[in-house]
């Protein structure tokens, strides 16, 4: 299952990127204070939380010649493991949410209007899902790494970034069955008074999706593509 929210191409330093306008929609409000989305989740009990390992993080620049401030990536390259490690961990191994089917949490995460509420559409493929307690018994995370690119301004501050986010668990079904989830998805960020906020993303659940009506597949193997009715596909997402 595959979900798609895109934002503006601009070429910087001779390489695609994404300047995110949040969807396009000109009534969006943009991203508001949330509180800090980096803090530590505490899932409880002897559930772990996500933490991502930080594979790779590469700069580009909106001006060639300026420098890009390591100091600030370092910190906004850590700052955006924690928040989709947060947003990972609700959406994928803390119980009190999957066994639920309630992710309202997770969309915090997301641009309030209409990239929240095409995150909320794609509830299948940005999380569990909404019959997940139904599905199965116990999740466990198994692999989580994260590849970060940062849009850096004149000043060499970060501007924007994309996360790439490699994601699976092992998950134990009601019948006593093993399942691989896994999850492959690319996160458009910009910050806001919360910390990093997404604003556009790609994703898709390799293991065809667990949640909603018919299991998640749409009657076709998990391979048909859904996306939001309000937004636009590209194939020029930067990874």
């Amino acid at each position: 299952m595959i979900a798609i929210v895109v934002g503006v191409v601009v070429v910087a330093g001779g390489a695609a990127f994404f300047l995110l306008k949040g969807g396009g929609d000109s009534d969006d409000p943009g991203p508001v204070d949330t509180g800090n989305l980096a803090s530590p989740v505490d899932p409880g009990g002897d559930v772990q939380p996500v933490h991502f390992a930080l594979r790779d993080t590469t700069t580009e620049a909106t001006v060639t010649t300026s420098k890009a401030d390591k100091a600030q990536v370092k910190a906004a390259a850590k700052d955006i493991r924690d928040t989709l490690a947060n947003m990972y961990t609700l959406a994928f191994v803390d119980p009190a949410h999957w066994k639920e089917g309630n992710y309202d949490d997770v969309f915090v995460f997301f641009q309030p209007g209409q990239v929240a509420t095409s995150a909320e559409h794609d509830v299948t493929t940005l999380t569990l899902g909404p019959d997940a307690g139904e599905t199965f018994d116990e999740v466990t995370q198994k692999y989580s790494g994260l590849r970060v690119k940062i849009l850096t301004d004149k000043d060499g501050a970060p501007f924007t970034a994309a996360a790439t986010a490699d994601f699976s668990a092992d998950a134990k079904t009601k019948d006593g069955s093993p399942m691989l989830i896994k999850s492959h998805a690319t996160y458009y960020l910009q910050h806001g008074e919360g910390g990093w906020v997404i604003v556009a993303y790609k994703a898709k659940r390799l293991d065809g999706g667990s949640g909603g009506k018919g299991g998640g597949n749409n009657g076709n193997g998990g391979n048909a593509p859904t996306t939001a009715p309000t937004t636009a596909s590209t194939s020029g997402a930067s990874q």
